[in-house]
């Protein structure tokens, strides 16, 4: 009997997910620094598939794994099913601006606003102004 008869998810999203999770933990790909040589680990019971499932349940269509934390490694309590959106602006490099209280990404900023991503991020970058006033219409 082959492997993925034990669980009858092999080839879906969900076990791509779990396996790719895996990849990038385990050994040295192109990715190396940004997981395996930063210790980016995953929980114990993600060693099986099935420990994952039980946590994570199936992956919903367009979604992928997410770390919440990106210098934590993947368990419950630091993973979820993100959209590309979401997962985009849980990037490392992203910039967090700081206004009223709120850290957000100059992208969320934009939304909340109406100005451009660009026009805050010119502002900010370039001429240097303030938050507050990167901010200001």
């Amino acid at each position: 009997m082959r492997g993925n008869y034990k669980h009858g998810h092999f080839g879906t999203t969900t076990y791509r997910r779990w396996a790719d999770m895996k990849r990038r933990c385990d050994t040295s790909t192109s990715n190396r620094k940004i997981y395996f040589d930063r210790g980016i680990k995953y929980c114990k019971k993600w060693a099986t598939f099935e420990g994952f499932l039980e946590d994570m349940g199936e992956c919903p269509s367009g979604y992928s794994l997410d770390r919440i934390d990106n210098d934590k490694g993947y368990t419950k309590l630091n993973c979820r099913w993100a959209t590309p959106k979401e997962q985009a602006r849980n990037r490392r490099s992203n910039t967090l601006l700081t206004h009223k209280g709120k850290s957000l990404t100059i992208s969320e900023w934009s939304e909340i606003t109406g100005i451009k991503r660009s026009t805050i991020a010119q502002r900010y970058y370039v001429y240097g102004w303030s938050v507050d006033r990167a901010l200001s219409k």
